[in-house]
């Protein structure tokens, strides 16, 4: 009989000519085990499951530093701010949905001192606070694992007129071809107060917030 030899995809009419039809059916969807909240993403021949996070359609971010109290001098050994240092915040719970990414702490503390980004671009920001023993200022930059500057510089302080083309924060983006391990620096500190004179100031008043996009 002629009347059940059509079809829609791979679904075949049953005896009565009805046909029932999931998305599976059609032939340019794959599904493999699909799960709550994925959605379909165009795969270059056939249309697939995915993770949101995957498909774009969630940005992917890190979130570190929400204004919690803790002395400075927990975060080092070092007595002073200088050039080059490495400026650690302070967070017990960073927020990090980037896949691959990673966060690394100063040994058993909450202390920040790094994080690792996968392959991937990015809009990084960051604002940091010290306390200051005169009038004074400090510049901050991010810096990779190889020292290289990767970032403008942020600039805080009462007297900023020696540090030219520079605000409060530092706000831009990157695009990192390989892994890559970044931290917050200090650059030309400028009577920055002693790491015991830091107090809660650096923990409750910095923060760094990446997006991947």
């Amino acid at each position: 009989m002629s009347h059940n030899q059509f079809k829609i995809g791979t679904a075949k009419p049953n005896l009565n000519g009805d046909v029932t039809i999931s998305i599976s059916n059609l032939s340019d969807v794959s599904i493999t085990s699909p799960s709550s909240g994925q959605v379909l993403e165009w795969a270059g021949s056939a249309w697939s499951n995915a993770n949101l996070a995957s498909s774009g359609y969630t940005a992917e971010f890190m979130l570190i530093g929400q204004g919690e109290s803790n002395a400075y001098s927990n975060a080092t050994t070092a007595t002073n701010i200088s050039d080059g240092d490495t400026l650690f915040l302070y967070d017990t719970s960073p927020v990090n949905t980037i896949s691959g990414a990673t966060i690394s702490k100063v040994g058993s503390t909450d202390w920040v001192q790094s994080f690792t980004l996968p392959i991937g671009n990015y809009i990084m920001m960051a604002t940091y606070a010290v306390e200051f023993s005169a009038t004074g200022n400090m510049s901050f930059h991010f810096q990779d694992s190889s020292n290289v500057v990767i970032s403008g510089l942020g600039a805080i302080g009462e007297n900023l007129s020696a540090i030219e083309n520079s605000s409060g924060y530092i706000q831009g983006y990157r695009e990192f071809s390989s892994s890559t391990t970044v931290k917050l620096c200090c650059e030309l500190p400028n009577n920055v107060d002693t790491v015991a004179n830091q107090g809660n100031t650096p923990a409750q008043q910095s923060s760094i917030m990446l997006w991947r996009v």
